[in-house]
């Protein structure tokens, strides 16, 4: 579980723990009033609380995070609309939880496609406005007494600020955790902490023909540490870009060397790419500088990009990536079918291969969904002109069962795991192309 995960994690179980609490603590005081529609408002909030806190335990964030905005969002409107209607004596206050409600939007919606994380954090904000600007309500025999009210109103904006508190100390020591790690990065990068390891790609008649560099960490006290650990922190600390230098330096060196190794001339190697350096004005050029540096024929270098990238700015990182293919360097989208793309955005997407999931390998063997996905995937790319690469290939039946759908490229641990250079050569001799 990376940084992020852990943070929106917390930030559920926070959000969970406000429900609960509210929902346990207010039930009562409802029901000694005849109050019917809190008590089922509270008890709602409770069970729900109850239901954030299981999909958050079993990895479930998403389900979580939109039960826990949903519920909040009917039951604080609710209660501003037919409960808590301000008075000379007492202010309404049941919204301030909005505000709360939209700082968990815009962060645990922040890699979302924009307009889903602007509309989600613009409508509580609207909605919050409009409560805290008008004296509207719908009296009835629901609204709380002026005496409940004052004393409650208190209680609900104290709470309100320290749910706020929470979150922003949640993620304030998240990006504290961030920067030390980010320190720690650029430190590692000058004293050459940082090794490439090599998962070689293999076609249907067991030849190697594409290498994927794979970036470790040799920390001195943790030992080695795969990017799940710090590709995050670097890229919040802008040590992703030290970071991305160095790897495809280090890719350029080594094709530079397999062009006179016999083994290895005919063999790609891909890099991974984070939206950090497709943004940087500088990329396209540095790129285009290690080629001629290094005198690389560039269809042997590739590019492998997320889908996610295309979410940040989708115009300019089209014109980066086309620039790129221009020259001749190869991009593939990895990860496919797990995010971003639609039809609409893929046919703009100037790619040459796209890389099936591991999520729809895993079961392919046993479930006819992934099945038809994966087919549909490889029908799709050779449609469009793209080559096709399975990932997470780890026993022969999966790889049997791509192969039928037309598959015929390899990535695994059934053909080999991330190895060093020298593990590397001695593989890709015994597996010639």
């Amino acid at each position: 579980m990376n940084s992020d995960q852990r943070l929106v994690r917390r930030i559920l179980y926070i959000g969970a723990a406000i429900m609960c609490i509210s929902g346990a603590g207010w039930a009562p005081v409802f029901a000694s009033q005849d109050n019917y529609l809190g008590v089922l408002l509270d008890l709602l909030m409770l069970m729900c609380g109850v239901g954030v806190v299981l999909l958050t335990w079993a990895s479930k964030q998403r389900a979580a995070f939109f039960i826990l905005l949903g519920v909040c969002y009917a039951v604080i409107v609710l209660m501003s609309i037919f409960m808590d209607i301000p008075s000379a004596h007492a202010p309404r206050v049941a919204h301030n939880y909005l505000l709360v409600l939209s700082m968990c939007c815009m962060f645990i919606l922040r890699q979302e496609r924009p307009w889903l994380r602007n509309v989600m954090v613009a409508v509580p904000m609207i909605t919050f406005v409009g409560f805290a600007s008008t004296n509207w309500g719908i009296a009835s025999g629901f609204t709380l007494p002026d005496d409940l009210r004052i004393w409650g109103a208190w209680v609900n904006t104290a709470f309100a600020v320290l749910a706020a508190y929470c979150i922003m100390f949640v993620l304030l020591s998240g990006n504290q955790a961030a920067f030390r790690l980010g320190q720690e990065l650029r430190r590692g990068i000058e004293n050459h902490e940082f090794v490439l390891y090599y998962q070689p790609q293999l076609n249907h008649q067991q030849k190697v023909v594409a290498v994927e560099a794979l970036v470790r960490w040799l920390h001195p006290q943790q030992g080695l540490l795969g990017p799940a650990y710090f590709i995050q922190a670097a890229e919040k600390s802008g040590a992703i870009l030290l970071l991305g230098r160095w790897v495809m330096e280090q890719a350029a060196q080594q094709l530079q060397h397999w062009s006179q190794n016999p083994t290895m001339r005919g063999v790609s190697l891909s890099v991974n790419v984070s939206v950090t350096e497709l943004l940087r004005p500088s990329y396209v050029s540095g790129v285009k500088e290690l080629l001629q540096l290094y005198a690389i024929e560039p269809a042997r270098l590739k590019l492998e990009v997320t889908e996610s990238v295309f979410a940040e700015d989708f115009s300019l990182v089209v014109e980066r990536l086309t620039a790129l293919r221009e020259v001749g360097v190869g991009i593939a989208l990895d990860d496919f079918g797990t995010g971003y793309s639609s039809l609409a955005y893929l046919k703009r997407m100037p790619v040459d291969q796209v890389k099936v999931d591991r999520s729809f390998v895993r079961d392919i063997v046993t479930d006819p969904h992934d099945q038809a996905i994966v087919a549909s995937i490889v029908q799709l790319a050779s449609s469009m002109g793209f080559s096709v690469v399975a990932e997470g290939v780890e026993i022969a039946a999966q790889r049997d069962a791509l192969q039928a759908l037309g598959c015929l490229q390899y990535q695994g641990y059934l053909f080999a795991q991330p190895m060093l250079l020298d593990d590397l050569l001695n593989y890709c001799q015994q597996h010639q192309s």
